[in-house]
């Protein structure tokens, strides 16, 4: 199993555009591959490295 990174357009603290479809379709067809999708919403704005991204369980 692989964890996917999907990422979105985000400007601040309002998304650029809407992409909520295209992203739930990106979560669930790495799902259906079996692999475990990692999206971008699930962390906030950081300065820690994009490494922390797969590495937290």
């Amino acid at each position: 199993m692989k964890k996917i990174f999907i990422s979105s357009a985000i400007s601040g603290s309002e998304r650029i555009f809407d992409f909520a479809e295209y992203l739930h379709a990106a979560k669930k067809v790495a799902e259906i591959m079996g692999d475990s999708p990692v999206m971008s919403e699930d962390f906030s704005a950081g300065s820690y490295p994009l490494i922390h991204c797969f590495t937290k369980k």
